[in-house]
């Protein structure tokens, strides 16, 4: 029994590694424009269909997934997809029995460019596989490219009932409560617990408690999660946010009670914040040159010395300019 056994699961890994070397081989060859197809996209999928097995071993639907999920259907010409489309539908004619092939199927139509069938796919995955969370989060993506937040928002909070920890639903759910100018505390919290260990995710959640119950209970936030930092990032993730709370002189007594031990630029970083505050333009720029004579890279924050002058002149008086000074938990939301 135990040699059947081995011998059984020794068939199996040999079955997986040939279709994995198949689709790997046939996508490669799709890839090599010069030598084998002459860049000529006919030529490309007249070698896809002849290189397509037509009988497969086993399940053929098992087959045409591994196929698919190995082959990768990006960055090849539409005449290639078309025919890969004709060979999946053509092979695996039980494919609503599984869920991972018909999302499959409904990623190579989007390729096409046939986005109103790719949706009616993934509507009736979620249809006869509901705890099929991938297919609700694509949904609600669909629906955010086409500004429907709500119904984003029902896909999305769909995808969570069956997939508490989808990082990507509790992204896209706080995305759409920002723009809905919402209150965000609840989904900081879900999306810092999935990481709690992230700096940046423990800041968002104090700068929510602060926009929600007030500066008093960020700071009771940052403190209770203490242990989360070393003794030299503590003192910074708190004069961070006593600057989101316009608490710039705290802020700046914490960064200068620092100990010395080089260069930190999160610390000079809130010390140009801090003098900006002030308006002290000049101090903007010895800590600015000082930064760079110490090796940091202030392109990133968008202005050098020359700038910080420019724009002391143009300000007057008036309300400090915006600057870029880094903050932690800036995520870049673009898709």
């Amino acid at each position: 029994m135990k040699q059947l056994v081995h011998l059984d699961f020794d068939l199996q890994l040999l079955w997986w590694q040939s279709v994995r070397v198949l689709s790997l081989r046939v996508a490669n060859l799709l890839n090599d424009q010069t030598v084998l197809f002459n860049r000529k996209n006919a030529h490309r999928a007249n070698a896809l269909k002849a290189l397509l097995p037509t009988n497969v071993p086993g399940v053929a639907e098992c087959y045409v997934l591994e196929f698919l999920e190995d082959f990768q259907c990006q960055n090849h010409p539409h005449d290639c997809l078309q025919v890969l489309l004709e060979w999946v539908d053509q092979l695996a004619t039980n494919q609503d029995d599984y869920a991972r092939l018909c999302f499959q199927r409904a990623y190579l139509l989007e390729q096409l460019g046939r986005f109103n069938e790719s949706e009616d796919q993934l509507k009736r995955i979620v249809e006869i596989h509901p705890a099929h969370y991938a297919s609700f989060y694509r949904l609600g993506q669909i629906s955010l490219s086409r500004d429907d937040v709500l119904q984003a928002r029902s896909y999305f909070s769909q995808c969570l009932a069956v997939s508490p920890g989808n990082n990507g639903s509790l992204e896209s759910l706080l995305e759409i409560a920002e723009y809905l100018e919402e209150d965000t505390l609840d989904l900081r919290v879900r999306l810092w617990q999935l990481q709690p260990y992230s700096h940046s995710s423990i800041y968002d959640v104090a700068a929510a408690f602060v926009k929600k119950l007030g500066a008093e209970a960020g700071h009771k936030f940052i403190d209770d999660q203490h242990s989360y930092f070393d003794a030299s990032r503590f003192p910074i993730m708190k004069a961070r946010l006593l600057i989101a709370t316009e608490q710039h002189d705290q802020a700046l007594a914490i960064v200068s009670a620092m100990p010395n031990e080089g260069p930190d630029y999160s610390a000079d970083w809130i010390r140009v914040d801090c003098a900006l505050a002030n308006e002290d333009y000049q101090a903007v720029v010895d800590q600015v040159v000082k930064m760079l004579e110490d090796g940091a890279s202030v392109a990133r924050a968008g202005f050098g010395p020359s700038q910080v002058l420019f724009k002391k002149e143009a300000a007057g008086r008036q309300p400090r300019p915006a600057v870029g000074v880094h903050r932690p938990g800036k995520r870049d939301v673009t898709r």
